[in-house]
């Protein structure tokens, strides 16, 4: 389209009229018909004058951006802090493209509400592709609900994402656990619940090397220790589920967990063995149901008992 038609009179009022830009191109429109070198100059004059209008622009975008950008991030960080829903929700309307938003929403509302925080998670993970964060907090979301196949592939793909990352030697934290450790530790959990008893000893057995004993004490290796030994019974390798059981009393003998090691002992019809394991844990808990029931069974001949995990 040209700025100035062709029997249009070139006024003072008409040029005024037009943008700096569009002047530059009526003056090319001018130079058509003079000398090639006249229209090359008006041509790169107008290009000069475009490219420092789309810079200019881009630079105010970008600022504008990066404000609301640093707006959010001072929420996000405000509403963790203090557990605060509504400034991460003030964050998120600043900044509707700001992931770090979503991650944290997901984060608080996982403690009320598993489903709207698994949305938040999956909202953040479309601006946040793959974040290991994002997918470690949907698969919590969705092992609460009982999804426990979506979140085993949450948490494998995570797993999948360290393995390529490796060579970097870089470990990836959430807090204060190891991203890893701590995926690894939910996914053996999930496959518990889904009954895949030999993923689930494998994971727990990989978790185990991840937080080694010389580590400061971590409350779920104990934890591991009895899936490791319940997983291993129910894979009919009784001798290490006895062996895990033993190592997780000796680190914390619980009442249930004595209960659970004698219980091991009675499968393979070692009464003495679970005698003392249930005279151990009413030591520590004289009202203990389960020890005084499996006490008395251990005192008559019979067939191996179910293994009941009592987890």
């Amino acid at each position: 389209m040209r700025i100035l038609g062709p029997d249009e009179p070139v006024t003072g009022a008409r040029l005024r009229g037009l943008s700096k830009a569009e002047r530059r191109l009526a003056r090319i429109e001018m130079a058509w018909d003079r000398d090639e070198a006249t229209w090359a100059a008006s041509a790169r004059r107008v290009q000069r004058v475009w490219r420092g209008r789309r810079i200019r622009q881009f630079v105010a975008v970008r600022a504008a951006a990066r404000a609301k950008r640093r707006f959010a991030i001072a929420k996000v960080r405000e509403g963790l802090g203090r557990k605060d829903l509504e400034a991460i929700d003030e964050a998120i309307a600043a900044d509707t493209r700001c992931g770090e938003a979503l991650l944290a929403k997901s984060s608080v509302l996982f403690a009320t509400d598993a489903r709207q925080a698994a949305r938040a998670a999956t909202a953040a993970l479309r601006l946040l592709p793959d974040d290991p964060r994002g997918l470690l907090l949907r698969a919590r979301c969705r092992a609460q609900l009982g999804v426990f196949e979506a979140a085993v592939d949450d948490l494998s793909s995570i797993l999948d994402q360290s393995e390529e990352e490796a060579s970097g030697g870089d470990v990836v934290r959430v807090g204060d656990d190891n991203l890893v450790a701590a995926t690894v530790f939910l996914r053996a959990a999930a496959r518990v619940r889904l009954g895949d008893w030999k993923g689930a000893e494998a994971d727990f057995r990989r978790y185990l090397e991840l937080t080694p004993s010389t580590a400061r004490r971590d409350p779920r290796r104990a934890r591991a220790l009895d899936f490791v030994g319940v997983s291993a019974a129910a894979n009919d390798d009784f001798n290490a589920g006895v062996d895990a059981l033993t190592d997780a009393a000796v680190q914390d003998p619980r009442p249930p967990r004595l209960c659970l090691l004698a219980r091991l002992h009675a499968c393979e019809r070692q009464w003495q063995l679970a005698e003392d394991r249930y005279k151990d844990a009413l030591l520590l808990d004289p009202d203990c149901g389960m020890a005084r029931v499996g006490l008395a069974q251990t005192t008559i001949p019979h067939e191996p008992l179910p293994l009941v995990s009592g987890l």
